[in-house]
């Protein structure tokens, strides 16, 4: 009895096992890539008007609680329907080289993202002034706290392209990697025109394809965790943009 009694004693000083501490993530946010040019649409036999086709991707992309889109084959004018609306911010296309005035854009919902910092990454491919890509990029960071993060927007030529070769194609991916893997925390959406560059991109980058469809993609730092990728390929943004909206909801590790 008094050596059943001791070992009794001697389990219930035995000090608990720590369980493993889980770690904390933010709030989960969304995120989207879309192709917006400026086609005409038509319901029927009318043809909808430009700003009612913008307004609609604006409304659809808030009640689907997207927080940031990347916005490629963007118009001047759809650019400028997100920079004005109440909602929503909009960076990048000035700089476009097309004489349409196409380009590359990053929108963000400004009532959950608070704008700290902007820049465009110019990538010639050719001796021509007018051969070039220029990729924008934002850093947000969330309205209720929490650490910045990078967007970037970005449409590789396809070989062929006023002279883009596969070898320019390469150099391009690089110096993209490159520059990712100097803004910590970030997601890029991009329209690669090659169904294999999304996986070169985020393996050099140090990333992952977080969503991807054909050759569009979302391309994310590993921190972004409890992904939930999408692709929604009809509706209202299937038929105002040329290509499925991909989209992926995620967690910032912290």
């Amino acid at each position: 009895m008094i050596g059943r009694a001791l070992l009794f004693a001697a389990v219930l000083e035995r000090p608990a096992r720590k369980r493993p501490r889980r770690r904390k993530v933010g709030g989960a946010r969304g995120y989207a890539s879309l192709n917006l040019p400026g086609q005409d649409v038509k319901a029927g036999r009318r043809l909808i008007a430009r700003p009612l086709r913008y307004a609609a991707v604006r409304a659809r992309l808030q009640a689907g609680r997207y927080d940031v889109v990347t916005l490629q084959e963007s118009t001047a004018e759809a650019r400028r329907s997100f920079a004005r609306s109440r909602r929503w911010g909009c960076w990048g296309g000035e700089q476009s080289n097309e004489p349409s005035g196409v380009g590359n854009a990053v929108a963000w919902r400004t009532d959950r993202l608070v704008l700290v910092d902007t820049g465009t990454i110019v990538l010639p491919w050719s001796g021509a002034s007018r051969d070039a890509l220029f990729l924008p990029w934002v850093a947000l960071r969330p309205a209720d706290g929490g650490e910045a993060f990078t967007v970037l927007c970005g449409h590789l030529p396809y070989a062929g392209y006023r002279g883009a070769t596969v070898a320019v194609r390469a150099r391009m991916i690089v110096r993209v990697a490159l520059f990712l893997r100097t803004r910590g925390e970030w997601v890029a959406g991009f329209d690669t025109n090659s169904g294999s560059a999304a996986g070169s991109l985020a393996r050099r980058a140090g990333g992952r394809v977080a969503a991807e469809h054909g050759v569009d993609a979302l391309i994310a730092s590993k921190s972004l965790e409890h992904l939930r990728p999408r692709t929604i390929s009809r509706g209202v943004l299937w038929r105002f943009g040329d290509h499925p909206l991909v989209t992926v909801r995620g967690a910032w590790r912290s």
